[in-house]
């Protein structure tokens, strides 16, 4: 997949592995950080995903993942945000209604927040901090 940028992290930021990252999609990549494990670099060339990251750094919001910093990094915009639990969908949300209140009820939040739904709602975009909360990763509008 070609996201437009070398899936290279810099330097001060290194993988659990040689060559792993924690995620990958469409329009960028997202790295273990070295001198910080319970935060995240995020790369990205989606322009939608970097005004959204800049307004969560501003103005944090429940459902999204906190933004802490972003900058330019060489082609592509990078950000640090918490590292948190990444979820399994089916685990997430079996068919009960308990369950699925928590996701519509995350993605209201959201869209409220936007306005209008998350893209890219699904098992690698969603995750729970510590606390158990319920959370979008992926920023993309």
């Amino acid at each position: 997949m070609n996201f437009g940028f070398v899936k290279v992290a810099p330097e001060e930021y290194a993988f659990a592995s040689p060559g792993q990252v924690l995620g990958s999609g469409g329009y960028g990549v997202a790295y273990a950080r070295k001198a910080d494990p319970a935060t995240v670099l995020k790369l990205t060339v989606d322009k939608p995903e970097v005004e959204l990251a800049t307004r969560l750094l501003q103005d944090p919001h429940p459902a999204f993942v906190n933004v802490y910093d972003i900058r330019p990094i060489g082609e592509p915009y990078g950000w640090e945000n918490e590292q948190v639990t990444a979820l399994i969908l089916e685990r997430v949300f079996p068919a009960n209604k308990i369950e699925n209140a928590e996701f519509n009820q995350l993605y209201t939040a959201a869209r409220n927040y936007i306005g209008r739904g998350p893209r890219d709602m699904h098992q690698k975009n969603l995750g729970r901090r510590a606390d158990g909360t319920l959370v979008i990763l992926d920023l993309g509008q």
